[in-house]
Parts: C-alpha cells; sequence; structure tokens
C-alpha cells in the first residue's frame, strides 16, 4: 500500500512538472509558457501608473525571452555623444594668424567625452555614428589685443578631411570714440550650427584671419574659450 502511494505521488509530481511549462508552435517548451511564432495581444489596458514606466519595461534578451528591466537601463545602454573641451594652460594662448591661413585651435583640455570620439592630440573629433550633432566653439582675445578697425578676425569652423566650412562666425569691431580717443572692441567670437555627420568625418575648429595683413593675438583660456558638440538624432 504503502508502495503505491509512493508511485502515484512521484507519477503526480512528474505530472505537474510537464503541465507547468505550455508550449506553442513547439514540442519542447523551455520556459512557462514558450511561444514559437508571432503573438498577437488584440486589447491591451492603458497603464494609469506613468511611475511604472522608470521601473519595469519588457524586453526581449537574445534567446528570445521576455524580461523586465528599467527605463533607465535602457536610456544608459545608447551609446552617447557629448564632448567638451578647453585649453589646458592657465596663461594666454598666442596665436599668429597670416591672411587667409586658418590655424587650427589646440583645444587639448578634455573635460567630457562619453562616447571617446575627441583626440586632444589632433584637436579632432571623430563622429562614431552617422546623425545629427549640435556644434558649438567659442573664443575671448585678451583685452590687451588692439585690432585694426577693419579687421574682421572670426573662429571658423570647418571638416578636417576637406576644405568644407560647416560654418564660421566672422564679426568686424566695435568702434567707439571716447574723448578723442578711438576705442575698438573684440567681441568674442562664438560660432554654432547643426550639421549631419558621417564616420569619416573628421571636425576641428579653426581661427582664421580675414585681414590682408599678419595678426598676432592672445586668446583667453579656461572658461573663457570652449568647443561643445552634442548628438541630437
Amino acid at each position: 500500500m504503502k508502495l503505491i502511494l509512493l508511485t502515484t505521488l512521484i507519477l503526480f509530481a512528474f505530472s505537474t512538472q510537464v503541465l507547468s511549462q505550455v508550449g506553442v508552435g513547439t514540442v519542447n517548451p523551455t520556459a512557462a509558457l514558450d511561444i514559437n511564432g508571432d503573438l498577437r495581444i488584440r486589447t491591451i489596458i492603458s497603464e494609469t501608473d506613468l511611475e511604472i514606466a522608470k521601473d519595469s519595461v519588457l524586453v526581449i534578451s537574445r534567446d528570445g525571452t521576455v524580461k523586465s528591466i528599467t527605463s533607465e537601463a535602457i536610456f544608459n545602454s545608447v551609446k552617447k555623444t557629448v564632448t567638451k573641451a578647453n585649453f589646458l594652460g592657465t596663461t594666454d594662448l598666442d596665436i599668429n594668424l597670416l591672411s587667409g591661413s586658418p590655424i587650427l585651435l589646440p583645444f587639448d583640455g578634455e573635460l567630457i567625452d562619453l562616447n571617446e570620439e575627441y583626440d586632444t592630440s589632433s584637436y579632432s573629433f571623430t563622429p562614431k555614428q552617422d546623425g545629427y550633432y549640435r556644434i558649438f566653439g567659442t573664443v575671448n582675445l585678451a583685452p590687451d589685443d588692439l585690432l585694426g578697425a577693419t579687421s574682421s578676425l572670426g573662429v571658423s569652423l570647418q571638416v578636417r578631411n576637406g576644405a568644407t566650412v560647416i560654418s564660421e562666425a566672422s564679426s568686424a569691431l566695435v568702434g567707439a570714440i571716447v574723448g578723442t580717443t578711438d576705442i575698438y572692441l573684440q567681441p568674442i567670437r562664438t560660432v554654432q550650427t547643426i550639421a549631419y555627420l558621417t564616420t569619416s568625418d573628421v571636425i576641428g575648429f579653426y581661427l582664421l584671419n580675414n585681414d590682408t595683413a599678419p595678426l598676432d593675438i592672445d586668446l583667453l583660456t579656461g572658461d573663457n574659450a570652449y568647443i561643445f558638440i552634442e548628438k541630437v538624432k
């Protein structure tokens, strides 16, 4: 009698184990519900608790198993581009500019580079993904630089694998008369744009002298000069 009861319990446990996994389109289920094919849900109830989205999102793993993951983990899994650099030195940066010859600005102080796309040795940015990028750069002349009233010193942004100028900012000096003295102000040079870049593009920030005569200027360092690049799409 005891033997019969033991045998019955073993068979019941085995059958329960088998029935605990249901296969659709497969005779060898590996999960509680194993579907080999399409899944269609005709009606879905909208979730009113929006806080759930940040804590639990359903995803499909590499083996096809549906699992739960946080929305933060999904966001962090996407490669994001945010790059910021400035001049590493603390003293003014001396720049000699020939007429019409752009000079690559040596932004060698890496502040942020989430996707490792900026090279501080070549002062260039190479995107790892095609897409639209927000590009910004600014420089500030030292206060003791006095340029002629016709000077139009500007900062020019160029793709380094060619002569194509993506964006350029060039400002003539602002003049004012104080008593009998002519005073010319050097506005901050700022260039900004949104451009579509590919993985073959190499972006550099250049300073261009549009005057006919050479210019010797000093650029302020620290927060007065930096570049910023961010992928927006």
